[in-house]
């Protein structure tokens, strides 16, 4: 497949490219958040040379393992059995399975992709059928092409949702066939904003987000003249068959009755935590506002009026816009079941943060457990959050109070915004990777981190050092 490598290390979730911003009359307050002079260019991704993975949360407990090495431009992952992990190749259209640490010669499924920017192969997950048909599926989310990407022929038409049956064919070989297509996107002019994380749910429905697909101005982009929706800035949420699931929390003649949440810039990273079944998500800003979010349903993340703690638009040399003061009139509210709230937690400088997950075990000591760790590609770094109410030692009390709404921070996190890389390394658990696109919580029960790379893609995990 053709592969345009200055651009994809310079733009590959160019999470900090400029936007154009409309402009919002707005009355401010005086910043509590330091303002700091933001680059105007996207950084690459974080590099391995020279770095070595090394746990940095004082745990001396931890060690991290290489489980393979080798991957092209790897963007997602998901464990199909205690063995096996599909991997999706971003710019190659393939998904591989990497089975015991050794790669499966023929690609598990080779679809053509556009492979600019953030498009390409971008999101997966499986769901495992126990009522009596007893088949395995995966969910794929691509900026599907046609033509020859070789020869740069190829001419997108469309990001699209497929669900394949997993099929091991008589020489053990693992394939996706029976393509069906669930979810259709129209094409976009631009090459950014795709989203495309997908994640089976506690309900066992489809969670997909989708971006703004570069400047889509419409009712999901708080844009109150613009044009008809267009499946973008938004959480999806389907059944498996692709069908919006019936309780929906907006208006259907404004909206499609599947959108879960709106006003999303981009996102690369969704979890549901495990004691509470509540949603929460990663956003990337322009420069600026990187997020953690807690996602209820109806949730308005803000853009393209708020982005972080920020006004969008005045952002770059504006100031800090406490909740109590956005003028309810700035927002598209598409039912009474619109909220809008300020992100749990945002760099003031993007970091490109990428995968969300919650650990659900012990595995890694209990010190860890139900909490919500987090990474980014422009430094390859992971992030580790306690949660309120989490004291990691009743799991029933936490259930019964379902009151985990917001993340444990102290001294310089205090405000919920890391202004500086010394603030955000008050919370750094692990650092030395190249940029990292996935993080996985293995049937064992461990923490996998994918790593971002033109040949030498990785999978790392972290394990008790015993």
């Amino acid at each position: 497949m053709f592969l345009r490598i200055s651009l994809v290390f310079l733009t590959f979730f160019s999470l900090i490219g400029i936007q154009a911003l409309v402009s919002i009359p707005a009355i401010f307050t005086e910043a509590s958040a330091q303002q700091l002079p933001p680059s105007t260019k996207s950084p690459p991704p974080a590099s391995p040379k020279g770095k070595t993975p090394t746990i940095v949360s004082n745990n001396l407990a931890l060690n991290i393992e290489l489980v393979y090495k080798g991957l092209e431009y790897p963007s997602n992952m998901v464990f199909l059995n205690s063995t096996d992990i599909l991997v999706l190749e971003k710019n190659n259209g393939q998904v591989r399975l990497i089975h015991d640490g050794i790669i499966q010669q023929e690609p598990v499924l080779d679809v053509t992709v556009t492979t600019e920017d953030e498009s390409g192969l971008l999101g997966i997950d499986i769901f495992k059928d126990s009522n009596g048909g007893n088949k395995s599926y995966a969910f794929v989310y691509y900026t599907e092409a046609q033509g020859e990407v070789e020869k740069e022929g190829a001419v997108e038409i469309g990001n699209r949702l497929y669900k394949y049956e997993i099929s091991e064919d008589s020489s053990s070989i693992t394939k996706l066939i029976n393509p069906e297509l669930l979810l259709s996107v129209p094409p976009s002019p631009g090459t950014h904003h795709n989203g495309g994380i997908v994640l089976i749910g506690p309900d066992e429905n489809l969670y997909v987000v989708i971006g703004d697909l570069e400047d889509h101005s419409t009712y999901t982009q708080n844009v109150k003249t613009g044009a008809a929706f267009e499946n973008s800035s938004v959480v999806f949420r389907i059944d498996k068959d692709g069908n919006p699931v019936a309780d929906g929390p907006f208006n259907a003649s404004k909206v499609s009755s599947g959108v879960y949440a709106y006003g999303i810039r981009n996102s690369y990273g969704i979890d549901f935590d495990p004691l509470t079944g509540k949603l929460w998500d990663s956003e990337n800003g322009p420069g600026f506002g990187d997020e953690i979010n807690l996602i209820e349903s109806g949730f308005n993340s803000g853009w393209n009026k708020l982005q972080g703690f920020w006004r969008a638009d005045t952002y770059f040399g504006g100031k800090y816009v406490p909740v109590d003061t956005i003028p309810g009139n700035d927002l598209v509210h598409l039912s009474e079941n619109s909220t809008y709230s300020h992100p749990e937690f945002a760099w003031n400088q993007t970091v490109g943060i990428t995968a969300l997950r919650f650990i659900d075990n012990d595995k890694l000591g209990e010190n860890y457990q139900y909490d919500l760790f987090a990474e980014d590609i422009n430094n390859g770094n992971v992030y580790h959050f306690d949660l309120t109410n989490n004291n990691n030692s009743n799991t029933i009390d936490n259930k019964a109070d379902n009151n985990r709404d917001s993340l444990l921070l102290d001294g310089q996190l205090s405000d919920r915004i890391a202004n500086t890389i010394e603030e955000s390394n008050e919370a750094l658990f692990a650092t030395g990777f190249a940029g990292i696109t996935d993080l996985e919580v293995g049937p064992d029960g461990y923490l996998y981190i994918l790593t971002f790379h033109k040949s030498q893609g990785s999978i790392y995990r972290i394990v008790p050092n015993i």
